[in-house]
C-alpha cells in the first residue's frame, strides 16, 4: 500500500472516529455540546433516561429491558430499549453498561451522527435500528414455544410416584475460575426423570433437563437435551438458610419463588414440586 493510501485511510478513520462523553448531564461529542441527558442509570437504580436536544426537545428514551419470561437461558439478551419519540420506532441493545458515562459512550459510538441540528437524522436512525435487529430475541421466543409444546406432549412420565426419588451423581469438575460443575441423574422407581447440571459459585444455578431419543428441531437445529426448569439459589439461602430461590419452568415459561428446605436435597424437592405441578 502506498504512503498516500495509508494517509488517506488514516484520515478516514480519524474523520469518522467520535468521542462521546458526559459532563453534568450534557452529552459532548469531541468535547462539544451535542445533546442533554436526564434520568437515572446506576448499580442501584435501573436505567430510565431521556435524551433531549440542546433546545430541550425530547429525542429518545433509554430504559432497562429484560427478557420477558425471565428465562435464565436468555439473560444475556437483556439490556436497554431505545425508543425514538418522533417515529415511535425502537430497538433493544443487549448487555449494555449501567453507568451513565459508559452507557453514553457505548450507545453513541456509531459510524454516522444520530443527532443533526438538534433532531434525529432519519437515515442514521434507520441504520442504527438495522444494526440491532431483534433476531436473537425472536429466535429465543420461538425456541421457548417449541420447547414448551414438546414438554406438554412428554408428560406425565409413567412411574410409581410414591417410590423414593434417587439422585445418581455423574460427574464433578472444578473450573479455572474456581467454580464447581456437578452433574446428576434423577430417577423414581427406577424410571429416568431428568438430569441436573449445577454451576456452584457464590450461588447455585441448577439446570434440570431431559435427555430424549426424539430430537426437537428449532430453526433447522436439532437437540436431544430438553430444558425442564432452572433453579437459582442465592448465596444468602445457601449460607444462612433464609430467603427464597427462583425456579423457572420451561413448560409455562414462568418464574416462581420457592423456599429450599435443604440445598443438599434441592434435587428431590424440585422433583416433587415439578411432579405436583404436572411438569413431570
Amino acid at each position: 500500500m502506498s504512503m498516500l493510501a495509508i494517509a488517506l485511510c488514516s484520515y478516514v478513520v480519524s474523520a469518522t472516529a467520535q468521542e462521546f462523553t458526559l459532563k453534568k448531564d450534557v452529552i459532548l461529542k469531541d468535547k462539544v455540546a451535542y445533546a442533554k441527558l436526564t434520568g437515572e442509570s446506576s448499580l442501584f437504580k435501573e436505567t430510565n433516561l431521556l435524551v433531549s436536544s440542546l433546545n430541550d426537545d425530547p429525542l429518545f428514551t433509554i430504559k432497562v429491558w429484560k427478557y420477558p419470561t425471565g428465562n435464565p437461558e436468555y439473560k444475556k439478551l437483556s439490556g436497554v430499549k431505545i425508543e425514538f419519540k418522533a417515529s415511535g420506532k425502537s430497538l433493544v441493545r443487549p448487555t449494555t453498561e449501567y453507568n451513565k458515562g459508559k452507557l453514553v459512550a457505548e450507545l453513541f459510538h456509531f459510524w454516522s451522527d444520530l443527532i443533526v441540528n438538534n433532531t434525529i437524522d432519519p437515515k442514521a436512525e434507520a441504520d442504527y435500528i438495522s444494526k440491532f435487529d431483534d433476531h436473537d430475541i425472536v429466535l429465543a421466543q420461538l425456541y421457548e414455544k417449541t420447547e414448551s409444546d414438546y414438554l406438554k406432549k412428554m408428560v406425565p412420565i409413567k412411574r410409581d410416584t410414591t417410590a423414593a426419588i434417587e439422585v445418581k451423581p455423574i460427574s464433578e469438575n472444578k473450573t479455572r475460575e474456581g467454580s464447581i460443575i456437578q452433574e446428576t441423574e434423577i430417577y423414581q422407581g427406577g424410571v429416568y426423570l431428568m438430569s441436573m447440571r449445577k454451576l456452584w459459585t457464590s450461588e447455585w444455578v441448577m439446570s434440570f433437563y431431559r435427555n430424549v431419543d426424539k430430537a426437537m428441531e428449532v430453526n433447522d437445529t436439532a437437540t436431544k437435551k430438553i430444558q425442564v426448569a432452572t433453579l437459582t439459589i442465592p448465596s444468602i439461602a445457601l449460607s444462612q438458610g433464609i430467603g427464597k430461590s427462583d425456579l423457572f419452568t420451561n413448560m409455562d415459561t414462568k418464574v416462581s419463588e420457592i423456599k429450599i428446605v435443604s440445598p443438599k436435597e434441592a434435587e428431590k424437592q424440585i422433583t416433587r414440586y415439578l411432579t405436583k405441578q404436572g411438569y413431570l
